[in-house]
């Protein structure tokens, strides 16, 4: 048992310092750069090489934050950093861009209990969550052949009686030994695989930002074409719009510009939000999407096709 426990412990200590390495590494082998272009430069430059991470200025911002370092500090702080220093920012940025979930499979193993304690008390930081493919993969299985109802990541299942009793005597035996061994596994698993309960936690750590684009800020009322394309539509908040964590108010533009949305054409000319209480405000195109901005309205400088159209 504790060479199992060892083993997993190891493995999750092995990704977390790969990802670390894998950051560092690169950064260190460019920071020459940051120092040589020192000042606001110096902090463009290091926005810029974490920009091929997929980060945002926002959340690039929140690292350097988190590491004592503010948007307004001069970039020239960085000269005096060095590789702890270094090692710290790396850390932070993990943290923030690459959050950890760590999903336990084969819960449905004696040895998993003591596994999923061992990996909570080494990294009490992280969160740990045990969870059984095989069970799901079984429960799917048995869908598939017709012999239970099940709802992927349900808690349970019910036997389809008659689809059971019309299989031959081998295969109804298999399948009815399989449905014990699940519910096994389930009842050890607090009900369910763990499955869904690890998707779901996955995606709040990072959850995705979401735009409701509107043409009136005052009555919510969306923009675009009415049912069946005729008119001029008149929904409250019909629209949402799903985007990646951390994405700006300019990402909301350039995605309400491409297929299916084509709410909006040309160039982008001023942006305004509903705030919670009922008032409006100004938001800047670099400024990040969050729950009190999310009612918005984006002006642009030309007519989109389907406006075009219904003028005509």
């Amino acid at each position: 048992a504790d060479a199992v426990q060892d083993g997993v412990v190891g493995q999750v200590e092995w990704v977390r310092a790969e990802l670390h390495q894998w950051v560092y590494t690169n950064l260190r082998a460019k920071w020459s750069s940051v120092i040589r272009r020192g000042g606001a430069g110096g902090l463009e430059r290091l926005l810029q090489l974490l920009s091929g991470y997929h980060a945002s200025r926002t959340l690039a911002l929140s690292a350097l934050l988190r590491s004592g370092v503010s948007a307004k500090d001069d970039g020239s702080v960085f000269r005096s950093w060095g590789p702890r220093d270094l090692h710290l920012f790396t850390a932070h940025f993990l943290r923030v861009r690459f959050p950890l979930l760590l999903a336990l499979n084969k819960a449905e193993l004696p040895s998993a209990e003591n596994a999923l304690s061992a990996v909570q008390a080494a990294f009490p930081g992280e969160r740990a969550l045990a969870v059984s493919a095989a069970t799901e993969y079984q429960l799917c299985r048995l869908r598939r052949r017709g012999v239970i109802e099940y709802e992927t990541g349900g808690s349970g299942f019910r036997t389809r009686e008659e689809e059971l009793e019309g299989l031959d005597a081998v295969k109804r035996t298999s399948a009815e030994e399989t449905m014990t061994r699940v519910r096994a596994s389930m009842q050890r698993l607090g009900g369910s695989t763990g499955v869904q309960e690890v998707v779901n936690a996955a995606v709040a750590l990072r959850p995705p930002a979401i735009a409701y684009p509107v043409a009136d800020l005052a009555t919510c009322r969306c923009d675009g074409p009415g049912e069946g394309g005729g008119g001029q539509c008149g929904a409250i908040l019909r629209d949402a719009v799903v985007l990646r964590p951390g994405s700006e108010v300019q990402d909301v533009f350039e995605t309400l510009k491409r297929p299916p949305w084509g709410l909006v054409a040309g160039e982008f000319v001023r942006a305004e939000c509903r705030l919670p209480g009922g008032q409006k405000r100004v938001v800047r195109k670099a400024e990040p999407m969050t729950p009190e901005n999310a009612v918005i309205r984006i002006m642009c400088n030309k007519r989109a096709q389907w406006q075009s159209k219904h003028q005509a």
